[in-house]
């Protein structure tokens, strides 16, 4: 299984080598494989493919000019009613139309 998994290591590492990478083999035998690292104007071009790709936009959206500043954004209040005050009913059972049963040191609601 250890030979699977090295062999399957040197593979990759030899491809991404072709590649341009970087593969260094340690002493016992472990892979250290290392990618190669892109030039400015391959980072250019790259970004400048895949905005062409995008539909030449990166939003998809409207762009933002941001030497402008914002319009301010108008909020509008609505009047709110305050809350009708409910009544405490010191009967707890009463408020939902029951009768209090006390027996003993205990209680509950029957109807």
């Amino acid at each position: 299984m250890i030979r699977i998994i090295t062999a399957v290591l040197v593979l990759a590492g030899t491809a991404l080598a072709e590649e341009g990478g970087t593969m260094i083999v340690a002493k016992d035998d472990t892979v250290w494989v290392y990618p190669r690292i892109p030039s400015e104007e391959e980072k250019v071009a790259a970004l400048k493919q895949a905005y062409s790709l995008a539909g030449n936009s990166f939003s998809g959206g409207p762009m933002i000019d941001l030497t402008q500043p914002p319009p301010p954004k108008v909020i509008q209040t609505v009047p709110v009613e305050p809350a009708p005050e409910k009544r405490a009913s010191a009967d707890l059972c009463q408020r939902y139309g029951m009768r209090k049963v006390v027996t003993g040191t205990s209680w509950r609601c029957r109807k």
